[in-house]
């Protein structure tokens, strides 16, 4: 009986101590790639928040602004769903935290904490290193991202961004912790290309 219990509690152990391979083990407030958002969100506040005017929804639809009323990180939610799907499969998703004061320090702190903390949650990902590049919808190129891309041995990406709006948005700079999976991400690196 005593060698049952060891065996029992070693193997517990260890199971805590296991690295995930796969991006569905990685949530945000619960949600994750594969879960329907219908199980998050009534499908009218789903229909509604669906960008339509957005780059190309052949594909892709975004659904933006979406909150969760007990969401203790995060202000505000993106998910993305293939276009026409009566299920809302989420294929991306997206968790927004807002800087007010110019606090955009404290955003590139937390930037690295997070990355460095999802890191050790997978046994293997590899990182793009941190990036400075010009935000593809500012034409004048004055607001700025910050990001560092997370990507597992099956393509699936774990995005951490910090956008530094320009002064004449009325945006707030953001941190924004992204799950795509491998399809929607390489939608993304040609869709503003």
């Amino acid at each position: 009986m005593k060698r049952l219990i060891i065996i029992l509690i070693l193997t517990l152990n260890f199971q805590s101590l296991t690295k995930a391979d796969d991006i569905r083990d990685f949530e945000i407030e619960g949600m994750s790639i594969g879960d329907s958002a219908l199980d998050y969100f009534s499908k009218s506040t789903l229909d509604k928040g669906k960008e339509l005017s957005w780059y190309d929804t052949k594909i892709f639809t975004p659904i933006r602004d979406i909150m969760l009323t007990n969401s203790k990180i995060y202000e505000s939610y993106q998910i993305v769903i293939k276009t026409g799907d009566k299920n809302y499969k989420i294929q991306g998703i997206e968790g927004f935290i807002f800087y007010r004061n110019n606090d955009f320090d404290k955003c590139l702190s937390q930037l690295d904490s997070i990355s460095n903390d999802i890191k050790k949650l997978f046994t293997k990902i590899n990182s793009s290193g941190k990036q400075t590049y010009k935000h593809s919808y500012d034409k004048s190129g004055k607001t700025l991202v910050t990001a560092i891309h997370l990507t597992l041995k099956n393509g699936d990406e774990v995005r951490v961004n910090c956008v530094d709006w320009a002064k004449k948005y009325s945006f707030l700079d953001q941190l924004r912790i992204s799950i795509f999976t491998k399809e929607y991400a390489k939608f993304l690196e040609t869709a503003y290309n």
